[in-house]
Order: structure tokens, then sequence, then C-alpha cells
């Protein structure tokens, strides 16, 4: 019976080794799993930070490119402003002199009239 006894002995202490290794494994893999979760979280994690640097990038060129469109479009504008106004101070110009000789031309016509007018009397 003490031969028994000791493989009894024996192979509850096996068993309980056997369980204690399970743990150690369960335990070996929970932390490995953990990990993996952590490594897995830092990457998304620097995964978001790049994109949101690059969603920052693009937007600040977006703006950029805008306002050089927009600063480009009010140059144009504001020549093509420019432009009109001189035409229309150019054509203003032209139809002054063109009344002013209109007038001139009438006024000598008269003079002439009233010189015959008082020659003749």
């Amino acid at each position: 019976t003490d031969f028994a006894e000791k493989l009894d002995a024996s192979k509850l202490e096996g068993e309980q080794n056997v369980e204690r290794q399970k743990l150690e494994d369960e335990n070996v893999l929970a932390t490995a799993l953990e990990e993996a979760k952590n490594i897995q979280d830092a990457a998304l994690k620097k995964n978001q930070n790049r994109a949101n640097a690059n969603v920052m990038l693009l937007k600040t060129g977006l703006e950029a490119r805008l306002k050089d469109e927009v600063q480009m479009t009010k140059q144009a504008w504001e020549a093509k402003l420019e432009e009109s106004l001189k035409e229309l101070e150019d054509r203003s110009r032209n139809e002054k002199d063109a009344e002013i000789a209109k007038l001139t031309e009438e006024t000598e016509r008269k003079f002439e009239e009233i010189k015959v007018a008082h020659a003749t009397e």
C-alpha cells in the first residue's frame, strides 16, 4: 500500500503540475494578448495621428491655394474695372471734345453771320 500511496501522490502531483502549467500558459497567453492589444492600439493611435496631420496639411494647402485664387480673381476684376473706367473716361473726354468742337464751330459761324450783318449795314 505504501507503493500505491506513493503512486497516488505522484499521480496527484503530476495532475497539479499539469494544472499549474495550464495556468502559467493561460497567464502567458493573456499577457501576450494584452501586449498585442496595446501594440495594436498604439499603432492605431499613431496612424490616426498621422492621418490627422495629413488632413491638417491638406487643409492648410487648400486654404493657401484658395486664398491665392481669391487674390488672383480679385486682381483680375480690379484690372477689368480699371480698364472699364479708363474706357469710360476716354469716351467721356472724346464726347466733350466733340461737343466743344461743335460749339466752337457754331460760335464761329454765328460770329461770321454777325460780322456779315454789320458789314452790310
